[in-house]
């Protein structure tokens, strides 16, 4: 069975998140865990019509974490559900597009707007290298 064929599954997670992702259940002794695959957190706008729309993003950035599985324990799970034929579809498109498509471009991109915190600390290093407290 590939990924496009397993149903994603829909969680609301006690921290109020909504997340869509694929979901594999685990139990080890007495302990129970969901390994989630590719998560994706629902966002919900109003649209112009004065209905919800929904929207995805990645519930952990692939900058952040290359690996997109995330092991979280059951009870932080407050429901967990399969997600509709079309919610599905959309799913796997947006896995496609955050995860498959921009993971390298997202991992390796660097802004100029973001620090280089390995010159600012080899800048702080230099100003207290001869000191010997650095308090």
């Amino acid at each position: 069975m590939t990924s496009e064929n397993t149903i994603a599954k829909f969680l609301r997670l006690k921290n109020g998140d909504d997340v869509i992702s694929e979901v594999v259940e685990i139990q080890e002794d007495d302990e129970h865990f969901y390994m989630l695959i590719n998560p994706l957190k629902a966002v919900y706008m109003p649209s112009a019509t004065g209905y919800l729309s929904i929207a995805f993003m990645p519930w952990v950035f692939p900058r952040i974490c290359d690996r997109q599985e995330f092991t979280i324990h059951y009870d932080d799970i407050l429901l967990i559900s399969d997600v509709g034929e079309k919610m599905n579809e959309y799913y796997w498109d947006s896995v496609d597009t955050y995860i498959n498509e921009n993971k390298e471009e997202m991992i390796n991109k660097k802004t100029e707007d973001e620090p280089n915190y390995e010159e600012e600390i080899a800048s702080i290093m230099e100003t207290i290298k001869d000191k010997r407290t650095m308090h």
